[in-house]
């Protein structure tokens, strides 16, 4: 099974694992890893990229990350791997996603496809008018 991995500013990760968990019962091989601190020591880099390593040698891994750019994911970034995907600007669709389909026989690419396009999908204006599937993910 792929472990999805969440990295997030303050307690971004940890509290969306925390709903995702509300919603679907708790979760086997998904990670989260708050970073309290936007300067990361080089222990604080090397443990993350520790787990990541560690957490794709089993079907590889899908790391979401909060935002493009930022400390996170450029450390992240160092550590592309073949078993590694990384999605950045994670939503709840997004994780949902990721997190059920995982469970399929899919590859570690469609899943980080779909996973993108579940984030995109479900973005909208509450005032205007959605689709019947907008709650199907």
């Amino acid at each position: 099974m792929i472990s999805i991995i969440l990295i997030g500013h303050a307690r971004i990760a940890s509290e969306t694992k925390l709903a995702v968990e509300h919603i679907l019962g708790p979760l086997d091989k998904v990670l989260a890893i708050d970073l309290p601190s936007s300067d990361i020591s080089p222990a604080e880099e090397e443990v993350m990229m520790g787990s990541i390593q560690q957490a794709s040698a089993d079907g590889g891994a899908l790391v979401l990350v909060d935002l493009y750019g930022a400390t996170p994911c450029n450390i992240v970034l160092k550590v592309m791997a073949q078993d590694v995907e990384v999605v950045t600007g994670f939503n709840m669709p997004a994780v949902l996603k990721a997190v059920t389909l995982r469970h399929q026989e899919i590859s570690l690419q469609s899943l980080s496809d779909l996973t993108v396009q579940a984030g995109k999908q479900y973005i909208s204006k509450g005032t205007q008018q959605v689709s019947g599937d907008m709650f199907h993910i």
